[in-house]
């Protein structure tokens, strides 16, 4: 069903949907890499009585020259 999303963010899919609901955020920290710590947060969404697991890790800013 993801490919029905077209141009629409997951965000505005699944908040746009009637009778969703959202569990408690799960927050964790940890040190992937030279420049400091990297956070990371994930929620489950229930949509149409199904669970969907999303997860975001927050990566630390770089440089377009550095790509």
């Amino acid at each position: 069903h993801l490919r029905r999303f077209g141009a629409r963010s997951l965000g505005a899919q699944l908040f746009s949907q009637r009778g969703m609901r959202r569990e408690a955020f799960e927050i964790a920290c940890a040190n992937l890499h030279p420049q400091g710590l990297t956070w990371a947060r994930r929620s489950v969404f229930h949509v149409q009585h199904q669970p969907l697991l999303v997860q975001e890790v927050f990566l630390p800013a770089c440089r377009l020259g550095s790509l």
